[in-house]
């Protein structure tokens, strides 16, 4: 179906992902030409990255965490901690203990997500090329032959999480998926979200994109890539528009009209 890399040869490739994608689209091309072709802009892995890898991976049976608790200011905590690190392993917090335990479990006992998970690749990695960029790669959580490309979520709320899929840019993640999926030869594809609590009581639903959301994904994916593609023609790499027009809000006009 595809091959599969390590997780640092997939961020230290010149293509272009979903999340390098968000950084040109957040915080401007400057910025993205700084991180990720200059490279002298380093992302460290923030607390909710760490937490959300160790999930995956305790989803996956694998332990490479490891779960600390008590206060992180007293020496016998900091000397777990380093011990932990000194042997590879992602440190958890103990307020996250009850997610990695009640989370993996609503994960393993809800049948939606247990059906797109036995059997599936892990971790595929698939490439396209585009057009005035190094070309573009996408590493779905799971992957199936038949074109299924099943992603892990974590959020605060799921009844709040369809917001989080245009604030995170999740269409646009399964858009590329979808793109990278066609150049192998999978014309159709499928994109369902397993979607976890991070709170109590932890509650795991499988969420599903409609094809219309995806493709959505696709065209506003295209649109920025293009964007992104011109800057690599030009080697202009401006941090932001020089200048723009503010033009006042509906609910101050409206707010004004009414006195």
């Amino acid at each position: 179906m595809s091959e599969q890399v390590s997780i640092e040869e997939y961020h230290a490739s010149e293509r272009i992902s979903s999340s390098k994608l968000r950084t040109f689209m957040a915080l401007g091309p400057r910025a993205y030409y700084l991180r990720h072709v200059l490279k002298s802009n380093v992302l460290k892995a923030s607390k909710p990255m760490i937490v959300g890898q160790a999930f995956e991976e305790a989803i996956c049976g694998r332990e490479t965490f490891k779960v600390i608790e008590g206060d992180g200011r007293t020496k016998l905590v900091k000397q777990q901690k380093a011990e932990a690190e000194a042997e590879g392993k992602l440190v958890i917090t103990g307020e996250h203990a009850d997610f990695m335990r009640f989370g993996v479990e609503n994960v393993r006992a809800n049948p939606a997500a247990k059906e797109l998970i036995e059997g599936a690749f892990e971790q595929p990695t698939m490439y396209a090329d585009f057009d005035g960029l190094p070309g573009l790669q996408a590493r779905p959580d799971w992957g199936t032959p038949s074109g299924r490309f099943p992603d892990l979520k974590t959020t605060g709320n799921l009844d709040k999480f369809s917001r989080s899929v245009v604030d995170f840019g999740y269409h646009m993640q399964a858009g590329i998926v979808r793109m990278c999926a066609r150049a192998s030869g999978m014309p159709e594809t499928d994109h369902p979200l397993i979607v976890v609590e991070r709170d109590w009581p932890y509650r795991c639903q499988v969420m599903r994109l409609s094809d219309e959301y995806v493709e959505l994904g696709v065209a506003e994916a295209t649109k920025h890539l293009n964007r992104m593609a011109d800057c690599f023609t030009s080697g202009e790499w401006q941090f932001c528009d020089a200048e723009r027009l503010l033009e006042p809000p509906k609910w101050l006009l409206e707010r004004n009209e009414t006195k």
